[in-house]
């Protein structure tokens, strides 16, 4: 799988080095580090998966992805710890959506389950559920 696949983005991995002088500043005012492996969060959905992400991840998300989501770490937790309904993706078997609605909007938190855990793989409001098996909704 490519990284833009997995990102949902156009991505461009670049050194440094090999920037040209001419647009090296506007290059760099657009970075997005993903090097920080460090866990930045991670909570324990009702499927029992931990699902994770890092500082550099995230940042990604909320600044090229879903820039809405900036600020929201507690709502996307919550959405994970506590979701109103999951679905499993149509598209992908081990690729899961919880859902929490939140007034007439829906946060949705969209995750990769892998060897027991899972990481999420971006996050966004909605006023529409994607289509997908239910797997689990809160009773």
């Amino acid at each position: 799988m490519y990284l833009s696949e997995l990102l949902g983005v156009k991505v461009d991995l670049v050194m440094k080095k090999a920037l040209k002088p001419h647009i090296k500043q506007h290059v760099l005012r657009e970075v997005v580090y993903m090097s920080s492996k460090e866990i930045y969060f991670e909570a324990e959905t009702p499927l029992k998966k931990k699902i994770r992400t890092t500082g550099g991840y995230w940042e990604f998300i909320v600044k090229v992805k879903h820039p809405i989501m900036r600020d929201k770490e507690e709502e996307v937790i919550q959405t994970l710890k506590e979701p109103d309904f999951i679905r499993q993706s149509r598209k992908d078997p081990n690729v899961y959506l919880y859902y929490r609605e939140v007034g007439d909007k829906f946060i949705c938190v969209v995750c990769r389950h892998l060897n027991g855990d899972g990481f999420i793989i971006t996050t966004y409001i909605t006023d529409r559920v994607k289509e997908g098996e239910e797997v689990w909704r809160r009773s």
